[in-house]
C-alpha cells in the first residue's frame, strides 16, 4: 500500500461556534489575525490523506497523533505531509501550526486487567442531553 501524498487544502471554519475564537471579531480581540480554524475541524483535513493511502486498514487500527503548535487561520492554504511517520502540517509562510505522527497500523494496548462489559440490550431512540460527563454535586465554600 502506497504511503500518504502531501497534501494541501484551504482551511476553513465550516460552521459558526458558540466559542468567538473561530470568528475574526473575536479572534482580533486576542490579539490573533483572524478566525482560528477549530481543531476537529483541522484533524479531518490532516487525516483526509491517511485515509486516502491506507483505508480500512488504517481505519481499523491505524494510529495518529498530533498537537496543535500554532493557529490555523480561515483561509490559510495549508500542507499536510507524512514522511518517516512524521507528521507536519505548515502554513503558507512556511511555519509548521502542526506536529505529530501516524502510522498505517499500532500495537493493540492491553487489556487484560479489565473486565468486559456486555452492550446495550436496544439503542436509545431519545438520549437525554447534557455535558457529557458532568457531575451534580451540592458544595459550599467550607
Amino acid at each position: 500500500m502506497a504511503e500518504p501524498e502531501p497534501h494541501r487544502f484551504v482551511a476553513r471554519v465550516i460552521e459558526e461556534a458558540a466559542n468567538k475564537i473561530h470568528d475574526d471579531d473575536g479572534a482580533q480581540r486576542f490579539g490573533f489575525t483572524g478566525a482560528l480554524v477549530p481543531g476537529v475541524e483541522l484533524f479531518a483535513r490532516i487525516t483526509t490523506p491517511l485515509v486516502a493511502a491506507w483505508g480500512e486498514e488504517w481505519l481499523s487500527g491505524g494510529q495518529v497523533d498530533v498537537r496543535f503548535r500554532r493557529p490555523v487561520y480561515d483561509g490559510e492554504d495549508v500542507l499536510v505531509d507524512l514522511s518517516d511517520g512524521q507528521l507536519t502540517v505548515t502554513g503558507p509562510d512556511g511555519e509548521v501550526r502542526v506536529v505529530g505522527s501516524a502510522a498505517r497500523a499500532a500495537d493493540r494496548p492491553d487489556l487484560s486487567g479489565f473486565a468486559e462489559v456486555a452492550g446495550a440490550t436496544e439503542l436509545l431512540t431519545d438520549p437525554p442531553l447534557g455535558p457529557i460527563g458532568s457531575v451534580a454535586e451540592t458544595v459550599t465554600v467550607e
